[in-house]
């Protein structure tokens, strides 16, 4: 199968894929070489069918080609625009985070038992080299700590995942679903919203901060969620998240490491 995949046809780009739009209201997710193994790429697709089964709100995922060296999903195209660029356009957080939130506690309400465990995946911590031996040991004895579920999560929840069209929501990115306690996704998000820094060359860049913390408390409120009960969590959303910063990020990772060193930290770790 071969695509006209130039420039002006890329409607997406991130660390790890590519999106272009391929015509008949169709997109082809092209991952990038290394990415991600055959396995990952294939999972992805797998969720894909699960979660429409399930009746949630993704794109119709089509089939998983090659394209040359590398490997695509090509997806029916999600309508609107993300709920970030929504934000940033309009200002208006309280409206698109009542969506966010919306969508979330729908998710969370499903059960996909044939999915992968949130708990199981958090183990690549242990994969890292970014966390002292002594530190990433008490990482894993708080994750072992924490109660399990059967909450469907996202493990990427986020307002740039979550498209808006007038209509509805759609939720896009589904490498990573689990099954599991719902506060491991509610942490994730909450990291999310509050941690990231103002992307460059965005309308409100100087605004991003409080747009970000009002973002959260409303967030919060919405899910019913205390923060406090959510502290272990997010030592674990935040240790998640270095594990997935590249080399040349080295101020991303200080910054998580100094997010990691400000929280309360009831098993006293090493970092």
């Amino acid at each position: 199968m071969s695509f006209i995949l130039t420039q002006d046809r890329m409607i997406g780009r991130g660390n790890t894929a590519e999106v272009f739009d391929i015509g008949d209201n169709r997109v082809l997710k092209l991952f990038r070489t290394g990415a991600y193994s055959q396995g990952e790429m294939e999972r992805e697709f797998q969720n894909a069918l699960l979660a429409e089964r399930a009746g949630l709100p993704v794109p119709k995922a089509h089939s998983i080609v090659p394209v040359g060296e590398r490997t695509g999903i090509i997806y029916d195209k999600a309508p609107g625009e993300t709920l970030l660029e929504l934000i940033f356009k309009t200002g208006d957080v309280e409206t698109y985070t009542l969506k966010l939130a919306a969508l979330h506690k729908w998710l969370l309400d499903v059960s996909l038992p044939s999915v992968k465990s949130c708990k199981k995946g958090l183990r690549k911590i242990e994969r890292t080299e970014r966390f002292p031996l002594e530190g990433k040991a008490k990482l894993l004895k708080l994750l072992d700590s924490l109660p399990d579920g059967d909450s469907l999560c996202h493990d990427d929840f986020h307002f740039g995942n979550v498209l808006w069209d007038g209509k509805q929501t759609y939720l896009i990115d589904l490498m990573d679903i689990c099954k599991g306690n719902r506060n491991f996704d509610i942490a994730r998000t909450l990291y999310l919203t509050e941690f990231p820094q103002a992307p460059e060359n965005i309308p409100n860049r100087e605004n991003f901060a409080e747009m970000q913390k009002l973002a959260a408390e409303i967030y919060l409120r919405e899910m019913g969620a205390a923060r406090d009960e959510l502290e272990p969590f997010l030592i674990i959303a935040a240790a998640r998240s270095l594990t997935g910063l590249k080399d040349d990020q080295a101020k991303q990772q200080e910054l998580t490491l100094q997010y990691l060193r400000s929280k309360k930290n009831p098993v006293q770790i090493v970092i």
